[in-house]
């Protein structure tokens, strides 16, 4: 949009590099904004990979739900303040599609059963319902409803992953499971190894054909073996693939918890081509200060590598998350959010945040705590208005959901931030 007072100005600045700010940095490049994103953290490094729309609702009443479409309208229907209650289904449909060719086109594809959940085998033994699944994993869904003999394999040295563990807990529903732990190629002598350290090792395919080969002196009779999600960052397909024909098995990923190559994958996609597209990234950064101007413009300071950014922007999408993002933060009496400061819906006595039972089937009411919004994705103030125009929020931020007991992280993540962008293009061009 040109320049202003020696500085670009940005048509919107997007906070936050999870994938709710990935997402809606894709989304705004799409419609030709000039985009600024920033953030000082990424949750995509802990992310399975999966992207989940929707499979328990009510929580209070556990229901799953095959379909998540249905599960959608259902809570549309009857939770007139969740996120997904502001969203048509053409909308999310099409927000999830551009993510999904998005994707397709890096050569990372997924793979789903129309209009049904189906179950992955997860780290912990259990068994995790979700809409979209990772090619690499998706032969784990067919093992899984099919119960054939499958090969679960570890390594010496990584504490992530326990085959043994996931046998014992999903022997009881999928028998023909066997486990073996093996040494990773080239790492014999170490005391620990690390699943991001191990999947760039495997992106020389000479290794590959070193995993190959302890692996085939493991197998039996199985039809399918499966895996800790190591198989490279950047060339998980062609790993995959090579394995698959030496072997002349089936293969599959498990994402392991903490640092997930899987989400490491995504975040490393968006970080590599985003700025292809024209977005402006400023890693490992963070808002310290935001002004909004006479002209109704916000000007941003933003802190990266010891240096203050002076920013300016026409909008901006809060995409910051929760407590872990730093998009709220909570002192002993309330909840805040911590960069423009809007008001926060939340229990009135921080000794209704929590009820008596840790594990409560219903969750916790701080856990719908957040920024409460307008049809238009516009933060609202205590009188019920925008607290600004030009500014909207996106994601787990977002009031009157639970995402993680829902299974509903990322389709809210996208559908949200869609939403917020489509709403700041209006503002934009209105």
């Amino acid at each position: 949009m040109g320049e202003d007072k020696g500085r670009k100005l940005y048509d919107t600045v997007v906070i936050g590099a999870g994938m709710t700010g990935m997402a809606a940095s894709l989304f705004a490049a799409n419609k030709g904004l000039l985009t600024l994103q920033c953030g000082s953290s990424s949750g995509l490094v802990f992310s399975s990979g999966m992207l989940d729309l929707m499979a328990v609702f009510p929580i209070s009443e556990q229901k799953r739900w095959k379909n998540p479409w249905e599960a959608l309208e259902s809570t549309g229907k009857s939770n007139s303040k969740h996120p997904y209650s502001k969203l048509s289904k053409v909308l999310i449909k099409q927000a999830m599609d551009d993510l999904l060719v998005f994707f397709k086109d890096l050569g990372f594809e997924y793979r789903f059963k129309i209009n049904e959940n189906v179950l992955l085998p997860t780290a912990q033994g259990t068994l995790k319902p979700t809409y979209l699944v990772p090619q690499n994993m998706w032969n784990g869904v067919v093992a899984y409803e099919n119960r054939k003999p499958c090969l679960l394999i570890d390594f010496n040295g990584l504490r992530e992953f326990s085959a043994f563990q996931v046998m014992e807990n999903l022997g009881k529903v999928w028998s023909g499971l066997r486990c073996a732990r093996v040494n990773f190629p080239g790492m014999e002598e170490q005391g620990e190894v690390h699943p991001e350290h191990m999947a760039r090792t495997l992106e020389n395919k000479e290794n590959v054909n070193k995993l190959a080969k302890i692996i085939k002196d493991q197998l039996g009779n199985e039809q399918f073996v499966g895996l800790p999600a190591i198989l490279g960052i950047h060339q998980s397909t062609a790993i995959l693939d090579q394995l698959q024909n030496e072997l002349d098995v089936l293969i599959f990923e498990i994402p392991t918890p903490t640092v997930s190559v899987s989400g490491l994958r995504i975040k490393e996609l968006f970080c590599r081509e985003l700025p292809d597209k024209g977005v402006t990234q400023l890693d490992n950064s963070r808002v310290i200060k935001v002004k909004r101007l006479e002209n109704g413009n916000f000007e941003f300071c933003i802190h990266q590598n010891n240096t203050d950014k002076s920013i300016e922007a026409r909008s901006a999408v809060l995409a910051s998350g929760r407590f872990f993002g730093g998009g709220l933060k909570a002192s002993r009496h309330h909840i805040s959010e911590t960069i423009f400061g809007v008001p926060v819906s939340q229990p009135q006595d921080r000794r209704q945040w929590h009820n008596i039972e840790f594990f409560d089937r219903k969750g916790h009411p701080v856990n719908q705590a957040g920024v409460e919004v307008d049809d238009y994705f516009r933060p609202l103030d205590s009188n019920q208005n925008p607290v600004f125009e030009n500014l909207f929020a996106a994601g787990s931020i977002l009031a009157y959901q639970d995402w993680i007991r829902e299974k509903s992280g990322s389709g809210i993540a996208v559908s949200t931030a869609y939403a917020a962008v489509e709403s700041a293009f209006s503002y934009l061009h209105g």
